[in-house]
């Protein structure tokens, strides 16, 4: 066997957790994949995992090796494509890596119109994190822009611009009617989404509001929920409740507010070889002007 299935062989070990999970995936037993890893880190002359009984771990090394394999396997994957023109029909399967809120209550639409027209293409929609994003395991991964990514790797195309705005339920606005003005807002109730590094302010485009009466939580859908039971008040892009303003059960809170435009971004990995079911995506969201150009 060549460094390369070696490589492969360790990625897998890293995906799976287990060097038994990894054998099952590759269809060896997980002598072999133990075999196959020792192999690999003496050919480098590091060791690459720390094992343990109960765990594995990256090493320095381990990690940047890990991280290069990957990307490597997704250009090979879309060399293998080009070659085999595995399309002239689009087809396939499309990984896809965002927040749950955004394919629940966004992307689902998109993604059933897209496999409508392209019925040989299939999904493996992954379920991350903000902070696990863009993935490295993904053909595209989609969340708000993102600052600090690695821009030597990943390409970034502007996907939405939205706005937050106030919403809370019809039973705590009459509760509430005499909040008519954005100073009130930090004597009100606050569903806070309960990530710490933010600050407890919501930003408008004209004026930054400090909160005062928060209540934390750390699911959109929970969040959401808490909204429609009248516990307080959301800060979220009117986008992801159309289905709660439609039938009433969220209602506008000060209707003029807005923060500042954001943007939710397609991250994909740079190839030489985009994969043309990847493309084909990309063209499909731009088309139906849910993409900037």
């Amino acid at each position: 066997m060549s460094q390369f299935e070696w490589s492969l062989t360790f990625k897998a070990i890293v995906d799976n957790q287990s060097l038994v999970k990894a054998a099952d995936q590759i269809g060896v037993n997980a002598s072999a994949v133990s075999k196959q890893l020792t192999k690999l880190e003496e050919s480098l002359g590091v060791q690459l995992l720390n094992r343990t009984t109960r765990r594995i771990a990256l090493t320095e090394a381990g990690k940047g090796f890990y991280e290069k394999v990957t990307r490597l396997e997704y250009e090979w994957r879309s060399t293998l494509d080009e070659a085999s023109n595995l399309a002239a029909d689009v087809k396939g399967i499309i990984r896809i890596a965002a927040p749950q809120p955004l394919f629940s209550r966004f992307l689902m639409p998109v993604l059933a119109d897209f496999q409508r027209q392209y019925p040989e293409i299939s999904y493996e929609l992954l379920h991350h994190q903000i902070d696990q994003l863009p993935s490295i395991h993904a053909d595209l991964s989609i969340c708000r822009e993102i600052e600090d990514y690695d821009s030597n790797s990943i390409v970034m195309v502007p996907f939405y611009s939205y706005h937050n705005q106030l919403f809370a339920s019809a039973e705590y606005v009459e509760k509430h009617s005499s909040l008519n003005e954005i100073a009130q807002l930090r004597h009100q109730r606050c569903l806070v989404y309960s990530d710490k590094k933010y600050p407890l302010e919501w930003v408008f485009e004209r004026q930054t509001v400090a909160l005062n009466r928060v209540l934390y939580v750390n699911s959109a859908e929970i969040m959401i929920s808490a909204a429609k039971n009248s516990l307080g008040i959301v800060y979220l892009p009117k986008e992801i409740l159309l289905e709660e303003l439609d039938n009433k059960t969220l209602v506008h809170v000060l209707p003029e507010l807005q923060s500042p435009r954001h943007r939710a971004c397609v991250y994909y990995p740079k190839a030489d070889f985009v994969p043309k079911k990847v493309r084909a995506l990309i063209d499909f969201l731009k088309k139906n002007r849910l993409m900037s150009s």
